[in-house]
């Protein structure tokens, strides 16, 4: 019931706000960038309710601003969330991080770089949050294929890789805040507002040193 209770209360929080909300159309716009999206219709009914696969997200944006115009600024020259996002969604998103945020890597890259402090020298990390951690791993039940389309990861990028979970119990304490878009882990899949394309809630972190976060092995199945 607990499990039940959570996953409503992240939809709710999902689509908060309708009288301030724009629908923001990204299907069309970025299906090209990348062959994750060859794989969208086998996975979007397990991600993503059907009420929303024409409607990634809605995002509350200051007045003259929308998503097509943000997309075409070039990394590297993109504005501060700040200056387009109103506040009190701003803080609604961060909110929702505060239970805990997490992220997926393969072993041999915390093995190759180190586990001291995880994150990009930029001194960013990308997360979500744990409960929608939760949730997508619960609804990929062990299929690594799944997991990459959940979170945009190349066509077998992850395949034959030991994959760990890594949670942070508070990042709050490490500077959580809205992505711009101009972060080194940035690719062109990136969406303003602080959402994947799949609807997942993202923010960003300082680097975390080792003892402020856990590191355990995901569960997967052997692809048949």
């Amino acid at each position: 019931m607990q499990s039940v209770f959570k996953k409503i209360l992240l939809i709710s929080l999902l689509f908060t706000g309708n009288l301030y909300a724009q629908k923001e159309l990204f299907w069309g716009e970025i299906a090209h960038h990348s062959s994750v999206f060859s794989r969208i219709d086998e996975y979007k009914a397990v991600f993503l309710p059907s009420n929303s696969w024409e409607t990634c997200q809605r995002v509350h944006y200051l007045q003259g601003v929308d998503s097509a115009s943000l997309m075409e600024i070039h990394k590297g020259k993109r504005p501060a969330p700040s200056s387009y996002l109103c506040p009190n969604y701003i803080a609604v998103h961060l909110s929702t991080f505060l239970q805990g945020g997490s992220l997926l890597v393969p072993k041999d890259v915390l093995d190759k770089y180190g586990r001291a402090l995880i994150g990009r020298p930029d001194n960013t990390l990308f997360i979500i949050s744990k409960e929608q951690m939760d949730c997508l791993l619960e609804e990929a039940d062990g299929s690594i294929e799944r997991i990459e389309a959940a979170l945009g990861v190349p066509d077998g990028y992850w395949a034959g890789r030991i994959i760990c979970r890594i949670d942070i119990p508070h990042p709050e304490n490490f500077h959580i805040r809205m992505p711009s878009g101009n972060e080194q882990g940035v690719n062109a899949l990136w969406l303003p507002g602080g959402y994947l394309w799949q609807g997942y809630r993202e923010a960003i972190i300082d680097r975390v040193p080792e003892g402020a976060y856990v590191e355990t092995v995901i569960k997967v199945k052997d692809k048949k």
